[in-house]
């Protein structure tokens, strides 16, 4: 967080689906000029697909005009949830200068996110892989963030999608009525 120290109108905004690792980074970090967002897990629909992602109410929480410098998308869960649909979230606040950062794209639901990416910004995207690291690791770059492809998937992916992202919903839902009692 060195950053921030050395640039006082950085602002970092943190988004995590668990409460207790969200508290867990303010105690480590600290307050200034970071805003914590705690965004549990629902079902999104984003071009009719369904997924199992952050809460899109935190996305409001976000000032107006606002753009990113820097994104890095390293949660939700990528084996869980899959990280896909956060990107879509926050297309809004992203420029052509925006550098996205894609943890674990080694993996196969990230390689999924990043091949979908590509079908969805139709003006292209530039991907820069680091395969040699352990999990993989990206960097992105969205041409045009405002132009979407209107209807980028096909109606079996978007069934099996929200299949998908009901199952993982109702495993959420188990998980979290466990861990309070």
């Amino acid at each position: 967080m060195n950053a921030l120290e050395e640039n006082p109108s950085a602002h970092v905004f943190t988004v995590d689906h668990s409460a207790y690792y969200l508290q867990k980074t303010r105690e480590s970090i600290g307050e200034k000029n970071i805003t914590y967002l705690f965004s549990p897990i629902k079902l999104y629909q984003f071009r009719l697909k369904g997924f199992a992602t952050y809460d899109y109410a935190y996305v409001r929480q976000i000032p107006r005009g606002l753009m990113f410098d820097l994104v890095l998308i390293d949660r939700p869960l990528g084996h869980r949830f899959g990280r896909e649909a956060p990107l879509y979230q926050i297309a809004p606040f992203l420029s052509p200068k925006t550098l996205i950062l894609l943890d674990d794209a080694n993996r196969e639901p990230e390689q999924e996110a990043l091949s979908n990416w590509q079908r969805v910004w139709t003006d292209g995207i530039d991907v820069l892989l680091f395969p040699e690291l352990e999990k993989g690791f990206a960097v992105i770059q969205l041409k045009n963030p405002a132009k979407m492809a209107r209807f980028p998937f096909g109606i079996r992916e978007i069934w099996r999608n929200w299949l998908k992202a009901k199952r993982a919903i109702r495993a959420e839902e188990v998980k979290r009525i466990k861990d309070e009692s």
